[in-house]
């Protein structure tokens, strides 16, 4: 008798888990959906932010009165819109379930992804081609690594 009441309980412990499991899939499903999008959308605001700040910047650098703070200024936009576009870009590497060269190249000729930042892309790609991997003194600061290091594939 107990060992049949032990079944039963253990069944439905079974069901419930079984139950449990699948619901947690869908929800880690539409999660990682979410995150997905949110890194397309984040790319594509950081990609007309930095088009729009580089505008401004030819503007100021063409202006006949030159505002040397403006210009300095307009430069730190660029360069920090610069850095969130290669963010955007490796949250996209983490979250495509493919990520390699032939789809970048698609993405590109699609549109979907700006022709002057392939290169972001591409270096973020596990080829062993080295061709567009660069490393900023930022990304060896952060890594632990020194400058003499800057150079070597990633």
């Amino acid at each position: 008798m107990l060992s049949n009441i032990l079944g039963i309980a253990g069944l439905v412990v079974g069901i419930a888990g079984i139950a449990y499991a699948r619901y947690e899939n869908r929800e880690r499903a539409k999660a990682e959906r979410f995150v997905r999008a949110a890194g397309w959308d984040l790319y594509n605001k950081a990609s007309n932010q930095n088009g729009h700040v580089q505008i401004v910047s030819d503007l100021l650098i063409k202006a006949p009165e030159k505002n040397i703070e403006a210009i300095n200024q307009i430069s730190k936009a660029d360069a920090f819109g610069q850095y969130l576009l290669r963010d955007a870009a490796k949250l996209i590497h983490h979250v495509e379930p493919k990520f390699d060269e032939e789809l970048i190249i698609r993405w590109v000729e699609s549109e979907r992804v700006f022709s002057g930042h392939k290169e972001i892309f591409m270096a973020l790609t596990p080829s062993i081609d080295t061709k567009y991997k660069h490393r900023s003194k930022d990304d060896d600061r952060s890594s632990g690594r020194g400058d003499n290091q800057a150079d070597r594939p990633l």
